[in-house]
């Protein structure tokens, strides 16, 4: 395969469809990975809370495009609803296709663990980096949010979930996915339901996205 794709992650979206700081961050950093040329095509991931207003995909592009970002070199995945979904679907519905061989991911830092781990175990070895742009640009007091939901989702990933599916197993990811009565499927919320400090983290940010207002 031949080719290299850039990759942004959507990190949720206000109920107006507007993009938090966190994920403004992300599309400014890799309109600048971008501008630094090497790539063939922009990803941008991510269906989002609100996609009758706007997904993530479409609110990244759109910020892309106005850091002059060609559009016809952005190709949006608009389906997926979680990480391991946007590096599945990634793959599946985009680059695979096209060709690509090679993926540079753009996230923040304090979620660069998992999505490295994630798209490594859905692309293969050596097909995969993360870009990640600075956490120090992040309210603290958010950022600290961020990270308690981020950190169970990780060990999830590691104790829990990845063990049971081999790299690359692009069946076993989609029953995972899409077999809501599988074994698999069943993993995450028999873990969420055994982890309140999760949970609790879980509601601090849906009380963050939905007393937003611009």
């Amino acid at each position: 395969m031949v080719g290299r794709a850039l990759i942004v992650l959507g990190g949720g979206l206000y109920p107006d469809g507007s993009l938090p700081h966190w994920a403004e961050i992300r599309a400014d950093h890799a309109a600048r990975l971008w501008h630094t040329g090497g790539f063939d095509v922009l990803l941008t991931s991510g269906r989002g809370p609100v996609p009758h207003l706007r997904t993530e995909a479409k609110a990244l592009a759109d910020t892309l495009i106005a850091l002059d970002v060609p559009a016809d070199r952005i190709v949006e995945e608009d389906a997926s609803k979680s990480t391991l979904a946007n590096a599945y679907y990634c793959r599946v519905a985009h680059t695979d296709p096209l060709g690509i061989g090679d993926v540079a991911v753009v996230t923040n830092g304090f979620h660069a663990r998992r999505v490295e781990r994630i798209f490594s175990h859905v692309y293969g070895p050596g097909r995969v980096g993360v870009n990640p742009a600075d956490d120090r640009m992040i309210d603290p007091t958010v950022l600290e949010i961020l990270r308690a939901n981020d950190e169970p989702q990780d060990e999830f990933l590691t104790r829990e979930l990845l063990p049971r599916i081999q790299v690359g197993d692009l069946n076993s990811l989609h029953e995972y996915l899409f077999d809501k009565h599988s074994e698999l499927a069943g993993l995450w919320p028999a873990y969420r339901a055994r982890h309140q400090a999760y949970r609790d983290a879980w509601d601090q940010l849906t009380a963050l996205m939905t007393g937003h207002h611009r």
